[in-house]
């Protein structure tokens, strides 16, 4: 009961239910007041002074009442109400017929009102005092302690029953009516909760920018397609998209410019497919399409090159028109699995199959895949433990002089011995060390052990050589490069000109605060840098008078040509003629004859770099190769 009357409190202090006490109230007491009146009237016509007396004195009481509810003490008030009305039924009982009276119609009118504008306290207090009152009352008269008085005529019983019941009828009409406003704001309480819940499953199951489904609703919808597919005899084609050219996009342009790029991306995807097929999202710039109810023999590629097709059209994006691509993968249920999460995989394996054959294009999962990714699993792993293992090694690549014919530098090369495997070519575990984040520990070793190298090339009294060694954007970004540098350099007394970092031509078009800070830092030690494969990348001439590039490197790609191609050569020409106008050093990869050797110097090409001259060598074979060019 404690916990009744709290609740009661608080819900007095909520503006509206204070409203409604104050209404119910003031209803009650004007309808008594009416009430009262009639019967005041009825009593003086029939001759009954002390009856009408007494209703006229329980009428200006009642305005104590008013006055309590003006006051805003509600409850208090009502028991006021209630109290004199019940003494007033009583008073009539216990005056005229007793149990027999038609005023103990009263008490259930009594507690009528009770219900609707008292508590509980209010209506059990009530309803024990009625509950005594007729009991004491019968008691008296079954004892002969209290004799009742005749009953009155019929028509006055009947219009005083008339008016109770009128009068009970209100209150019952007032109560349904509160019931009535109950079940509509209970109604409209339900009704914003579910609407509340649906926004939050939205939130949970979509993506916030696209509105797109996201992982979770996929994999759901993905159940229900299969089950429906596997009942029809069908198939359900996972399509795994990632775009090819988003970062760049969202780097240049800013990143509203990125969210209303996957916009216009969803909106072309939700276009193209099929009704019965569903687009999703899973963040960054990957998508997944589901396509059900597929026929066993009929090829998905029709419907992933379509998808590739619309995306490939260009789009205009504040104010730029841009080209986009991307790369598909594609698994099939149940062919390649049953569960969601393993059909994903698959597709996400093809999809980076699709990115490695060169982009833009669509690729099938397939056994071979699986396989090559459990390999690729076994070396990262591998590579873990090859440089605690010592297994790693450098291997130095003369750089000649073109036109005095002298050792000017060397190019540090990783080698990486595998205790089971033998050597293993970087080409194969390179790009497994940047995509696994390794490249950043194995970086800072051949750092370290290429700097060191070069001082013990000094103590063997070779000429002051320079030492390029290859570094990754994933170096620059996480790896704390310029301080490996500057630790390297300190250790091994060298001065830092004598080192170059390589870096490729896209790292250059990769904004980001931390690759500008580590090559500026860089660039304050003194370190010089080059640009590797110049001529198959992006080639900003813009980047190359900003960043201070001081050499460039000829892919052997072009001088693999030269003599073959007159095109090759022009561009050759073109790079050194540019690179001679900028004050750059030039350095041909790749020359194997001495016919090209001569072309290069005799274009004005500054280095060499290749077979002709020596290939890559331990540090003892290099060192006795340098002895030997003196």
């Amino acid at each position: 009961m404690a916990t009744d009357e709290n609740t009661n409190q608080s819900l007095e202090q909520l503006p509206l239910v204070k409203a409604l006490h104050y209404e119910r109230l003031s209803q009650m007491f004007w309808a008594l007041q009416i009430f009262l009146l009639v019967a005041t009237v009825q009593r003086m016509a029939l001759g009954r002074v002390t009856a009408a007396l007494a209703l006229a004195t329980t009428a200006a009481l009642l305005f104590l009442s008013l006055w309590l509810l003006r006051q805003q003490r509600y409850q208090l008030a009502a028991t006021w109400m209630l109290g004199l009305m019940m003494g007033l039924c009583y008073y009539f009982m216990w005056l005229s017929d007793g149990l027999r009276d038609e005023a103990v119609l009263g008490y259930p009118a009594i507690l009528v009102i009770a219900s609707i504008i008292g508590n509980r306290k209010i209506f059990i207090g009530l309803l024990v005092v009625m509950v005594v009152s007729l009991l004491v009352l019968g008691s008296f008269n079954s004892l002969g302690w209290y004799e009742t008085r005749q009953v009155e005529s019929n028509i006055n019983v009947a219009i005083l029953l008339v008016l109770i019941l009128l009068i009970t009828a209100y209150c019952i009409r007032l109560l349904i009516n509160d019931i009535r406003r109950l079940m509509t704001q209970l109604n409209e309480e339900n009704q914003r909760r579910r609407d509340s819940q649906a926004q939050v499953e939205a939130l949970v199951n979509h993506d916030g920018l696209t509105g797109l489904p996201n992982r979770i609703l996929a994999a759901e919808q993905f159940d229900l397609m299969l089950r429906h597919s596997q009942r029809q005899g069908q198939s359900v084609a996972l399509l795994f998209i990632d775009l090819d050219n988003f970062k760049p996009i969202n780097d240049s342009l800013g990143h509203s410019a990125g969210d209303e790029y996957l916009i216009q991306i969803a909106r072309r995807l939700v276009d193209e497919v099929r009704t019965s097929d569903a687009v999703s999202r899973f963040g960054g710039d990957e998508f997944v399409v589901l396509m059900p109810d597929l026929p066993p023999d009929e090829s998905i590629i029709g419907r992933a090159d379509e998808v590739l097709q619309t995306l490939r059209e260009p789009m205009l994006l504040q104010g730029h028109e841009l080209s986009t691509t991307a790369s598909i993968g594609i698994a099939i249920a149940p062919a390649d699995g049953t569960d969601f999460a393993t059909l994903l995989g698959k597709a996400d394996m093809a999809m980076y199959e699709s990115k490695r054959a060169g982009r833009d294009g669509i690729r099938y999962y397939n056994t071979s895949m699986n396989n090559d990714a459990q390999a690729q699993v076994k070396l990262i792993s591998d590579l873990r433990k090859a440089l605690q293992a010592d297994e790693f090694s450098l291997h130095y690549q003369p750089k000649i002089d073109l036109k005095s014919g002298d050792l000017c530098g060397c190019e540090a090369l990783l080698r990486w011995q595998h205790p089971t495997r033998g050597n293993i070519p970087p080409e194969e575990f390179i790009g497994l060390a940047e995509r696994s984040g390794l490249i950043v520990e194995i970086g800072m070793w051949v750092v370290q052990q290429a700097t060191a190298a070069l001082s013990r090339f000094d103590a063997q009294g070779l000429p002051e050589l320079t030492m390029a060694v290859n570094v990754s954007s994933l170096q620059f970004r996480r790896g704390n490069l310029d301080r490996v540098v500057e630790q390297a350099l300190t250790e091994s007394a060298i001065a830092p000109h004598r080192l170059e970092i390589e870096i490729t031509e896209s790292m250059l078009m990769e904004p980001g605060e931390d690759i500008d800070h580590t090559f500026h830092r860089l660039q304050a030690l003194g370190v010089t840098f080059s640009i590797d494969d110049f001529g198959t990348g992006y080639s900003n001439l813009g980047y190359l008078n900003k960043m201070k590039i001081g050499t460039l490197k000829i892919d052997r790609s072009f001088v693999s040509q030269l003599q073959l191609s007159p095109q090759d050569t022009a561009i050759v020409t073109a790079i050194i003629q540019m690179a001679n106008s900028l004050n750059l050093t030039t350095v041909a990869e790749g020359a194997e004859t001495q016919a090209e050797a001569e072309l290069l110097a005799k274009l004005g090409c500054t280095q060499g770099q290749g077979y002709y001259w020596a290939k890559p060598m331990p540090e003892e074979a290099f060192i006795t190769f340098a002895q030997a060019r003196q």
